[in-house]
């Protein structure tokens, strides 16, 4: 990197030393300090209403959701099944698990669950976003347009 400052010139390196020290310095800190605590809480909230009883396909379809986004996808798969198993009619289901699936690489099993999804309710944009997205990398760019 060079540093001009009038009639005088500076140069500015990175000792390679001072790089390695960086680089282990944060592959050692701990994996928790990039958790998501309010996920975390919410999901154990979610925990407690269920195991006290409050057991429904909507508490459990937002717990899969929040366990999605804290990246526990088999605890987000297990939920999603249950509430299908309390309420296979719910379409909304069908928006979690093609997300879900997106997420872990299977783009056919969420082109499947978003299609299903957008039948009942066409006019979600997200659910057609991430269609379109699976189908890309379906190759399959003119289902995709």
């Amino acid at each position: 990197m060079r540093f001009d400052a009038g009639q005088s010139t500076a140069y500015c390196r990175w000792h390679p030393l001072l790089v390695l020290a960086a680089l282990i310095f944060i592959t050692a800190l701990p994996v928790s300090g990039f958790c998501h605590p309010d996920l975390e809480l919410q999901i154990e909230a979610l925990d407690a209403r269920i195991q006290a009883g409050e057991v429904n396909a909507g508490l459990l379809i937002k717990r899969g959701d929040l366990s999605r986004r804290h990246e526990d996808f088999p605890a987000a798969a297990r939920d999603f099944a249950a509430a299908r198993k309390l309420s296979p009619d719910n379409s909304l289901i069908d928006f979690y698990e093609g997300r879900l699936q997106f997420e872990i690489g299977h783009p056919e099993a969420a082109e499947r669950h978003l299609a299903l999804y957008l039948t009942a309710e066409p006019q979600h944009a997200r659910a057609w976003m991430l269609r379109g997205e699976a189908n890309i990398q379906l190759g399959r760019p003119e289902v995709a347009a």
